[in-house]
């Protein structure tokens, strides 16, 4: 087995957001997206598909366990969770 040294917060970061992008497929694969529509508020062709109310839920929970989980590891230091697969609005 494959292990991943992780050493400081940056360490943490760069592993949680590998893990967050995998989760975040993982609910475009199982059908918590959907086509944006006009009254989404994105413009043509900005983005593919947005998340459902539930999948937005979801991967807000996986985020703040994610973080409380490097906050506990790393207590002086501020963790970011981000991933190019999700994104606020």
């Amino acid at each position: 087995m494959n292990r991943i040294e992780i050493n400081d917060a940056t360490d943490f970061e760069l592993v949680a957001e590998d893990m967050l992008t995998d989760f975040c497929e993982g609910l475009h694969k199982d059908g918590f997206t959907r086509k944006p529509e006009d009254d989404d508020g994105f413009e043509d062709g900005e983005v593919s598909w947005v998340y459902t109310d539930r999948g937005q839920e979801l991967a807000e929970r996986y985020i703040k366990r994610i973080t409380a989980v490097g906050n506990r590891w790393f207590p002086g230091d501020e963790i970011e969770v981000i991933s190019s697969a999700f994104r606020y609005p």
